[in-house]
């Protein structure tokens, strides 16, 4: 029920007449109770108070007109049928300490002979504005109903403010509807007769919605190779705690929190399409999750492999088709290279016709969204002139046996690839692996006719196989030494004879008597090897070997110890006796200093006394001989006296 101001003034001055009504009431009765007990009623209580207090109320009561000696003070908390003395308190003032309920007071005084008039103070409850539900903490909107439960007291009324002081709404019901859009404080006012106003308080605050924003893309793409992206929702657009990014393989979920509370997630690596969304709570309203964004994976593309070229021989163009298989993705483009770069070719999807004029590389682009491009294997289309053998020419017709030869040769050809072939009648053919070029040089053949070709090849093109090259071949002239090889002493001269077609010639002829007959005498000196060569006057020689070894005796022979370089003749030059048997010595000759003036290897017996192609002073010079036997070396030294009057 709704009150007025002026209503509830009302009310409050119909409660303080109530209140005086009960204590004179009281007071009469108390008066008669009092005199039934024939004790004379002198004196009476005053106190600075009201006689109606709150409960817990501290007050100082005095005797007025009392007669001493003061007996003692005397409550009653049941309207006077019991008196419970207060024997410690004999002076006209008693205070009373937090009075809890309503009660009566009276002073037995002279000597227990007179009483005072009773003092009744009658005690109201505390004020108690109760509790306030349905109000608090309120998420997006206010809009409710606040309730008070388990006051005491009369109600005031309702009062509200919004920061600054509190307005009255003049409503007193227990309940109050209320319909905000920002923080709004609440009073709910109760007052229990004399006792101070109490007051209940609630605060209505209004927690914005979680707002999570929204994502700046809804779908995003990467390549399963290689992949970084970040998912965001622009700054400052969400309303609460960001509790993180969620991700999901489907929207169905299961969703798991990543942990990052910012607004943006960074991405890596993802081999599979996943989705995103943040999670935004603001306090107690429910959470909120920003739109889902899905980040697709595309596959990496494969090149496949590209075939169907081909090698043309001839002239072109080469034309032909090639396939592409085994890719995976989207043809992007095809790409021809033709020797300056690569350039694209007007081809497209799986196959390629091509008429081309030179060597060609091809090559397919694939793709796959938004994953690099790849290419296919390389194709190339290969253009080549015919193999052309050309003209087969020799420099000799006619040679000797086991002898030098000539050279075949190829020309006008068309090849890089070479395969000479012999044969002696022309249908028989055998490989001569060891010529590879256009030009062949044969020599040491055996007697007979002889056929050369070659077969050539151009790149891949069908080989072709050229004229035929005869070559004849003479028969060398034969020639046999009758004597057998021998061992002889040093010097020994023996008796040689050979026998043969043709012109004899004997080498080497140095040590041979008649170096141009089949009958000779050799006297040799040293080891030696002598051959015997026969010319069949065409050209065409034999010949046949005859070894000659050798005892050959330690040096004894005689060396000079002076000479006289005065040009007679005699004893010109340093002699050394035998020398030329030696195929190996030396000779160094120092004079008294230790300087080396002469050296010569092999030694022939001339020096004549010379340094630097002048005579050198008469007198001692000292000589070092070195002379190789067989297989062992000895070395001489001695003096040597120059004279001639220089």
């Amino acid at each position: 029920m709704y009150l007025s101001p002026k209503n509830l003034k009302f009310v409050n001055l119909l409660l303080i007449l109530m209140s005086f009504l009960k204590k004179a009431i009281l007071f009469l009765s108390i008066t008669v109770f009092v005199q039934s007990k024939a004790q004379t009623v002198v004196g009476f209580i005053t106190c600075p108070n009201d006689d109606t207090v709150c409960v817990g109320t501290t007050g100082l009561m005095t005797l007025n007109g009392g007669i001493s000696p003061i007996v003692r003070w005397e409550l009653s908390t049941d309207g006077g049928v019991n008196w419970n003395p207060l024997t410690t308190v004999t002076s006209t003032q008693y205070s009373y300490f937090s009075i809890p309920n309503s009660t009566c007071y009276r002073v037995v005084h002279d000597g227990g002979n007179a009483v005072s008039q009773i003092y009744c103070i009658t005690t109201d409850e505390p004020s108690d504005a109760g509790t306030i539900t349905g109000g608090g903490q309120q998420c997006g909107i206010a809009n409710d109903t606040m309730v008070v439960t388990s006051g005491v007291g009369a109600p005031l009324g309702w009062y509200y403010s919004t920061g600054g002081t509190y307005i009255s709404i003049g409503d007193t019901n227990d309940s109050l509807a209320y319909n905000v859009t920002g923080t709004t404080y609440y009073a709910y006012v109760v007052k229990n007769g004399v006792c101070p106003a109490d007051t209940a308080r609630d605060t209505i605050s209004i927690t914005p919605y979680s707002n999570a924003g929204i994502a700046s893309t809804d779908s995003l793409t990467v390549c399963i190779t290689s992949n970084a992206v970040t998912v965001s929702v622009p700054n400052g657009s969400t309303t609460g705690t960001n509790m993180g990014w969620q991700t999901a393989t489907s929207l169905s979920g299961p969703w798991t929190t990543v942990g990052d509370s910012t607004d943006s997630y960074s991405v890596i690596n993802l081999s599979t399409p996943t989705y995103y969304h943040l999670l935004v709570k603001s306090g107690i309203c429910p959470s909120d999750t920003s739109n889902d964004i899905l980040i697709n994976v595309d596959a990496a593309p494969v090149g496949g492999s590209l075939s169907g070229a081909t090698y043309h021989c001839g002239a072109p163009p080469a034309t032909g088709t090639l396939n592409l298989s085994g890719h995976s993705g989207t043809v992007l483009n095809w790409w021809l290279d033709s020797g300056s770069g690569w350039i694209a070719s007007p081809c497209s999807g799986t196959s390629c016709n091509y008429s081309v004029t030179t060597n060609t590389l091809y090559r397919v682009e694939i793709g796959n969204g938004v994953c690099p491009s790849v290419f296919s294997t390389y194709d190339t289309i290969t253009i080549s002139p015919l193999s052309v053998a050309g003209t087969l020419t020799q420099t000799e017709d006619t040679i000797c046996a086991f002898s030098s030869g000539g050279v075949l040769s190829l020309n006008g050809y068309t090849a890089n690839d070479f395969n000479w072939e012999i044969s002696n009648d022309g249908s028989t053919w055998l490989p001569l692996a060891a010529f590879t070029g256009p030009n062949a040089a044969y020599s040491n053949l055996p007697s007979g006719t002889l056929y050369f070709h070659c077969i050539v090849t151009n790149n891949l093109c069908p080989p072709v196989t050229s004229n035929s090259a005869t070559v004849v071949v003479s028969p060398s002239p034969t020639v046999t030494i009758l004597t057998n090889d021998t061992t002889i002493d040093q010097g020994e001269t023996i008796s040689v004879v050979a026998t043969g077609t043709g012109t004899p010639s004997w080498s080497p002829a140095i040590d041979v008597s008649n170096p141009n007959s089949f009958i000779t005498d050799i006297t040799a000196y040293a080891p030696e090897s002598y051959v015997i060569t026969v010319d069949d006057g065409s050209g065409c020689t034999g010949t046949d070997t005859l070894h000659i070894y050798m005892t050959v005796k330690p040096f004894s022979g005689f060396i000079a110890n002076s000479l006289t370089p005065n040009n007679d003749g005699i004893n010109d030059a340093f002699y050394v006796e035998n020398i030329e048997v030696y195929k190996t010595s030396s000779v160094k000759i120092f004079n008294e200093y230790g300087q080396l003036i002469y050296s010569a290897a092999p030694y022939t017996n001339d020096w004549k006394g010379t340094y630097n192609n002048a005579r050198v002073a008469d007198g001692t010079y000292y000589y070092v001989l070195t002379l190789k036997d067989i297989d062992k070396e000895k070395e001489f030294k001695g003096y040597i006296s120059i004279l001639g009057g220089k």
